[in-house]
């Protein structure tokens, strides 16, 4: 089993390898796309998407983890190839979070405990933040048409973060391939934190290859009555 990974706009080293760690306690093979977003500056929109699609194998069925600004890239290659399995967005900032909506927010009483060091100001961190002001603009498009897809889908939010807003996630929830699960902390990144969020893109990628088990099998009885 593996997975596929977009980090986050401000994710650094450290933070990718405890996640790669983590996933593998779980026997979850865990391989980053990209390591540095800057790689992507100058490109177009359709120059991202073939970027990023080289980097996956076509042979094989995808399971595509993402977590903020990567979401974002996920909704590309979840539109523009066919063999994307499952995917789970793991705090997506698809749409603003107004302060009406901020203020409804009940933070977790648990206390976060694996946030990262954020990169300092400089070069690098401007043009990240560009970049994530660029994918924004695609961002209504490329979700009309992922909806269509109708691909397995999972996505993970904490119930305490203010960056995420919820009102659009729960109307992505009312499709019947899309499951929602609020994990009970305060960070943007629940995989960090021991909140079960790990156990769950398991047990959903788990279900959907046992789905296809059953499938096969009964395609196979039918074949031979």
């Amino acid at each position: 089993m593996k997975v596929y990974y977009l980090k986050g706009m401000l994710t650094n080293i450290e933070e990718l390898n405890l996640l790669k760690n983590m996933f593998n306690d779980k026997e979850i093979e865990f391989q980053s796309l990209i390591d540095d977003y800057t790689e992507l500056s100058g490109l177009s929109k359709e120059e991202i998407a073939n970027y990023l699609m080289l980097k996956l194998p076509r042979e094989e069925n995808i399971n595509l983890v993402a977590h903020s600004m990567g979401c974002n890239y996920a909704l590309l290659l979840a539109n523009r190839l066919d063999n994307i399995s499952s995917i789970t967005f793991v705090s997506p900032e698809f749409d603003t979070v107004y302060p009406e909506e901020r203020n409804q927010i009940v933070p977790s009483n648990k206390v976060t405990i694996n946030e990262s060091s954020k990169m300092k100001w400089g070069l690098k961190k401007i043009k990240n933040i560009l970049l994530f002001i660029k994918s924004k603009k695609w961002i209504n498009e490329e979700l009309y048409y992922f909806l269509k897809k109708k691909i397995n889908t999972l996505i993970i939010y904490s119930k305490g973060d203010i960056f995420v807003s919820r009102e659009i996630l729960h109307q992505m929830g009312e499709y019947g391939n899309i499951l929602l699960f609020e994990a009970d902390t305060n960070s943007h990144n629940p995989l960090l934190e021991d909140t079960g969020a790990i156990d769950e893109i398991y047990s959903k990628i788990t279900a959907q290859d046992l789905t296809k088990v059953f499938l096969e099998r009964n395609k196979h009885e039918q074949n031979i009555l």
